[in-house]
């Protein structure tokens, strides 16, 4: 995009881009397209809850820390803490808006 091959005309991001400032999201342009990068760590069901807690309170910690933070600003990658609860709520609202896009184009995994 720097050297104008492209030309970008809105990202699916909640908020504007840290790195593409100009550039518009969907819903500054009227439409509700919000499609969220994120990662955090999963274990099984029946995992320890004392070892949930101890794992989120480290990962937290880590991603607290100056240099972890301004690593990821330089790929416009910030870090919201929730806890396991509001993760899953968040996975399975995931799963309801994906999935029936999902089964409606026949995507196969």
């Amino acid at each position: 995009m720097a050297e104008g091959e492209t030309q970008p005309i809105a990202i699916a991001a909640p908020t504007r881009s840290l790195l593409f400032p100009e550039i518009p999201n969907f819903r500054e342009l009227g439409h509700d397209i919000v499609v969220e990068y994120w990662t955090r760590l999963s274990g099984p069901a029946s995992m320890d809850p004392a070892m949930v807690q101890t794992t989120h309170d480290t990962v937290e910690a880590i991603m607290k820390m100056e240099q972890v933070i301004a690593q990821l600003a330089q790929f416009s990658i910030s870090h919201t803490e929730i806890s396991a609860e509001e993760f899953n709520t968040f996975v399975q609202e995931t799963i309801t808006t994906w999935e029936p896009l999902i089964k409606a184009a026949k995507v196969n995994g």
